[in-house]
């Protein structure tokens, strides 16, 4: 993911470093709480997932930032 910022010239990358930690904090948080709930599940690979999802969502922004810049 940071090679694909500093290619994009995108020069914030601690506020993309920040947002997927907030994400998978959130996400850790809310398996936690599931984890209380009877009817619910709490599983890893939500957690996994959303993180990269986030990543994912990342990636996009850079790429859609790199464009309207150029």
């Amino acid at each position: 993911m940071m090679t694909f910022v500093r290619n994009r010239g995108f020069y914030k990358k601690r506020y993309i470093v920040a947002a997927v930690a907030v994400c998978f904090a959130l996400s850790l948080a809310r398996e936690v709480l599931q984890s209380w709930i009877p009817s619910r599940s709490s599983d890893c690979l939500d957690l996994v997932l959303n993180t990269l999802g986030t990543l994912l969502g990342a990636m996009i922004f850079v790429w859609g930032y790199a464009r309207v810049r150029a």
